[in-house]
């Protein structure tokens, strides 16, 4: 649950709860194409439907394209702090729904992969897939505030 907090705490790093968002989500954009491997190794089988894959790669690599909007303006309002006169629990919940839609727009390409996967038994172009999903949740990730280096005098 969030708490919700003061606003006169000054942040030093990401928002806590944006930042914990993030990382669970990559953790879980990992998922998939470890699922693709273990089912390789572990499930015997032969291609589902061989005729689909051409279509399934197109659709994954053209899902790509709707989290490329999304993740610009992800990127604006972290970078504004939100919106502007809201408090910190609302700056925090604002980029929280940002960022989960965001990465659900993300996951589409995975998905694809994982279906590629299955229509054609191909594992390269489909981790390839899954890839392009861990590199866009990759850069959903929040910017962290590095502490100043001291300057000698």
């Amino acid at each position: 649950m969030i708490e919700k907090l003061p606003d006169s705490e000054p942040h030093p790093g990401p928002l806590p709860e944006v930042a914990r968002v993030w990382l669970l989500s990559w953790v879980h954009s990992l998922f998939l194409p470890l699922l693709i491997l273990a089912t390789q190794r572990f499930v015997p089988g032969r291609p589902l439907l061989p005729a689909a894959g051409p279509y399934t790669l197109l659709a994954g690599v053209l899902l790509v394209i709707p989290s490329i909007p999304v993740l610009r303006r992800y990127w604006q309002t972290s970078q504004e702090g939100g919106v502007g006169g809201a408090s910190r629990f609302e700056r925090t919940m604002i980029l929280r729904r940002r960022l989960m839609i965001g990465v659900s727009f993300a996951d589409f390409p995975a998905l694809a992969g994982v279906m590629y996967y299955f229509f054609t038994r191909n594992t390269v172009r489909s981790l390839l897939l899954c890839g392009a999903t861990v590199v866009l949740v990759s850069l959903y990730r929040p910017a962290s505030k590095r502490p100043e280096a001291p300057q000698s005098a």
